[in-house]
């Protein structure tokens, strides 16, 4: 739980970095959670967007195309 603070602190305080988001559209889509939950969280990320400090791309699924494990995209987090 500290780490995350400290994640959020570091995103949102003076001078951060810009945060670069790639999603595969169906996380987008999951039923995870309540209504209001899915909400919030789509409304966090809207937010860290339109503050211009966050880019968000969505991938589609489309045919067979199938994404990397979520462990070779780490170098993300080195920008």
């Amino acid at each position: 739980m500290q780490a995350r603070m400290a994640r959020q602190a570091r995103l949102t305080g003076t001078n951060p970095p810009e945060l670069v988001l790639v999603v595969r559209e169906a996380v987008l889509e999951a039923p995870v959670g309540t209504a209001a939950v899915r909400r919030g969280q789509l409304t966090h990320l809207k937010r860290l967007v339109d503050e211009g400090r966050s880019v968000l791309k969505v991938v589609r699924e489309l045919l067979d195309v199938a994404l990397p494990p979520a462990e070779s995209v780490g170098l993300l987090d080195r920008v």
